[in-house]
């Protein structure tokens, strides 16, 4: 019903999301979905739409908004559950990891979090404004009180001298997850993230 209109970036959310439908049941997991730029490539067809003075579609307006991925994981799995859409620029990993983290530590009902980070690249025209590499990207984790019991997220507000990563952090931080590595430094400018385990 909603493949036609989708965004690329609300098609791999959607993917990856449900490739979570072995580990939880997708109609009733609270939901973080985290993505630094949303739906970029709608709402800058929509300001195009506008500055050219061509109608703007109420259906395209409606999948611009940056929650379009979290309604429409919703409207596909009947889910009601609580859902957060959040964007915390280069930190939107760390920062979706950390609200799943608390909604964890804090609802004793809930023993599992689905969240979901994902970006899209970024329109050409904003290639002079990004400051990160935007490769295209999805992940999604079933986070478990259990699972998540020996994982430590700590944040420095001093950052250390930057270190390029290859790849967005979320990326980076499955490395490490399925890697030996005890303890990880993510550097971004307003501070650094550690993960340990």
């Amino acid at each position: 019903m909603f493949r036609r209109r989708l965004s690329p970036v609300s098609k791999m959310v959607l993917t990856v999301a449900h490739s979570c439908a072995g580990e939880c049941d997708l109609s009733t997991v609270p939901t973080v979905f985290g993505s630094r730029h949303g739906e970029t490539s709608i709402s800058f067809g929509l300001l195009q739409q506008l500055s050219s003075g061509a109608p703007v579609s109420p259906t395209r307006f409606g999948l611009s908004v940056h929650n379009a991925a979290s309604g429409l994981f919703s409207l596909a799995h009947g889910n009601r559950a609580p859902t957060t859409s959040l964007a915390g620029m280069r930190d939107t990993f760390f920062a979706s990891l950390l609200e799943s983290f608390v909604i964890l530590a804090t609802q004793s009902e809930v023993q599992e979090v689905l969240m979901v980070c994902a970006d899209a690249s970024l329109p050409e025209a904003y290639d002079g404004f990004s400051d990160e590499l935007t490769t295209p990207y999805a992940v999604a984790m079933v986070l478990s009180r259990a699972e998540t019991a020996d994982l430590r997220i700590e944040r420095r507000e001093e950052a250390s001298p930057s270190r390029s990563r290859r790849l967005p952090d979320a990326l980076e931080f499955l490395r490490w997850l399925l890697g030996d590595c005890v303890r990880e430094d993510f550097v971004s400018r307003s501070g650094d993230w550690a993960v340990s385990r």
